[in-house]
């Protein structure tokens, strides 16, 4: 790949970027910030595939990772509220806690300049130097990807955070191989044209894991601030339950993970 058309595909990240940027805390929706928060994930498995082929590390600014995190805050909670009405479960207090913590990230959002931000990060990968890579370079990227993957489940337990480091190496694996198909043909049938809806699957597991475990971890983090109260007590049955859960969900998310990586380790000495 050209550096032209490196640069092109950075700026029509950071294009689309630039869109949430512009919106207000107040403003900002589950979708707004899903769809900002995956174009992030996107352009920084680009800058990574890059990094790996020519030793140029770009990263994402500062300022910008700290809207990037806002933004995860503020979807935590709002998947967590979700949660909580859903479950039908008396836990006003706690609701009434994420709503509070959600309009204070709406307030941090604006305060940090979402809009600046993105255009300093912008300027920042302008001045980038990328030089051209070849088509064999997504090939070591999904490659060292899956090494990394299956350097981490083949410890004799994997804690919660090594898991959420595995479904990182699979979600840059994923975009990589998105782009690739869309962009880089040449690149993509030089790897052998490697299928991510599987991975995808995997990735949603542990994905769904995490949200519950965060949920949980929250709750317990509540409750413990309370004087004894039905609340308290409804929060510690629910928080039991789901830690029951979340044992069997992580032992079946592991199992596919292993099931995946036997079936692809062929493919990827081919």
């Amino acid at each position: 790949m050209k550096e032209e058309r490196i640069k092109k595909l950075i700026l029509k990240f950071t294009a689309a970027l630039a869109k949430t940027g512009k919106v207000r805390g107040e403003h900002l929706d589950k979708e707004g910030i899903h769809d900002f928060r995956v174009t992030v994930k996107k352009l920084r498995a680009f800058l990574r595939m890059l990094a790996v082929a020519n030793g140029q590390n770009n990263d994402l600014t500062k300022d910008f990772k700290r809207i990037y995190h806002i933004a995860g805050a503020i979807r935590d909670m709002q998947l967590e509220l979700e949660k909580a009405r859903k479950l039908h479960i008396a836990v006003p207090g706690y609701t009434s806690h994420l709503e509070q913590v959600i309009s204070q990230q709406r307030v941090a959002w604006d305060q940090s300049n979402p809009e600046e931000s993105v255009a300093h990060l912008e300027k920042r990968l302008e001045r980038g130097d990328y030089s051209g890579i070849s088509s064999d370079a997504f090939y070591h990227f999904l490659y060292g990807k899956t090494k990394a993957v299956r350097r981490i489940t083949s410890r004799p337990q994997v804690s919660d955070d090594q898991l959420h480091e595995v479904r990182k190496h699979i979600k840059d694996a994923v975009y990589a191989t998105e782009l690739c198909r869309k962009k880089w043909r040449e690149a993509y049938e030089k790897a052998g044209e490697p299928e991510s809806e599987e991975l995808k699957k995997i990735t949603d597991k542990i994905g769904d894991y995490n949200d519950q475990r965060i949920m949980m971890a929250h709750m317990d983090s509540f409750a413990d601030k309370l004087q004894d109260s039905p609340e308290k007590t409804e929060i510690r049955k629910v928080t039991a339950t789901m830690a029951k859960n979340l044992k069997s969900e992580k032992k079946e998310t592991l199992s596919a993970l292993q099931a995946y990586l036997e079936t692809t380790t062929a493919a990827m000495h081919h």
